[in-house]
């Protein structure tokens, strides 16, 4: 999607007032503000991870002055808000990897196995998992 020109993340209203990021940043937007950012061949779609605050804030900062919207990071209020207000459990999950909900047992088994992966190796393409169970699909519902 695209606002005056730039590659913008998809947005959806909670609320009243609230406007959040429907997916995760993707790695295309994220280089549309830093050219040297890395995005290894047919991983545009994918979560641009492992950033750092200051870059976040950076790149945020950076969409508002090139569409003339107010982007901003969550507080840390609105981001417990939001875990809280959450209809139903992660689709990130270990029982999502494994196929089934582990036992306890089974759960620090799948655990340790996963570590032994790096991150790139469970990340998926931006909104390719079913929308999630709030409004407009967007895996939260709000209460405020």
């Amino acid at each position: 999607m695209r606002a005056n020109g730039t590659l913008v993340p998809e947005t959806v209203t909670l609320g009243d007032t609230l406007t959040v990021g429907r997916f995760e940043v993707t790695r295309a937007q994220f280089r549309a503000y830093d050219a040297d950012f890395e995005v290894p061949s047919g991983t545009a779609e994918y979560p641009a991870h492992g950033l750092a605050e200051d870059r976040a804030q950076a790149y945020v900062d950076w969409l508002s002055e090139q569409t003339g919207r107010n982007y901003r990071l969550p507080t840390a209020a609105e981001l417990a808000a939001l875990k809280a207000a959450r209809a139903g459990p992660s689709e990130n999950t270990p029982a999502y990897w494994a196929g089934f909900t582990p036992t306890p047992d089974e759960y620090r088994r799948l655990r340790a196995r996963l570590a032994q992966h790096p991150t790139e190796a469970l990340l998926m393409p931006v909104g390719s998992r079913p929308a999630g169970h709030g409004p407009n699909g967007a895996g939260l519902s709000s209460t405020t």
